[in-house]
């Protein structure tokens, strides 16, 4: 398939998808069950198995370390405002964390919030440790 050119446009319509852009419906099949694999397994989890602080981490290292920064004193546009507000951001990210709630799940692993990463644990078959950088169950 190539490019989508009308995407978000008045002709991004299942008559273009399916004559144009997926006639065999191949990818959208794919894309729809992935969807439904990743839904049936957080369905099926005790906790969404999110970090807000991996989450705020990942914003305040992409923000920061882009050319945003340069790009704003370019304009005279003083970044302290974004960069304290970042700041706020993961410590407020760091303090939810800590105030979840700690509960075993099915293997045994005590967890203090709902990031996935230890190997005692599996999602599908595949070792979590590979899949996150989270925490590790005490």
């Amino acid at each position: 398939v190539g490019p989508y050119y009308t995407y978000h446009t008045e002709f991004d319509n299942y008559h273009y998808l399916s004559n144009y852009a997926d006639p065999d419906m191949n990818a959208t099949k794919s894309v729809a069950e992935v969807a439904a694999v990743v839904l049936f397994e957080l369905a099926n989890e005790r906790t969404v198995p999110l970090s807000a602080t991996s989450y705020a981490k990942y914003v305040s290292d992409t923000v920061l370390n882009s050319r945003l920064k340069t790009d704003l004193a370019e304009e005279d546009i003083d970044s302290e405002i974004l960069e304290k507000a970042i700041r706020k951001f993961v410590a407020n990210a760091e303090e939810y964390e800590k105030s979840r709630p700690k509960f075993e799940d099915q293997n045994g692993c005590t967890w203090s919030y709902g990031a996935i990463t230890t190997k005692c644990c599996r999602w599908s078959g595949v070792p979590l440790q590979s899949r996150s950088s989270g925490p590790t169950p005490e």
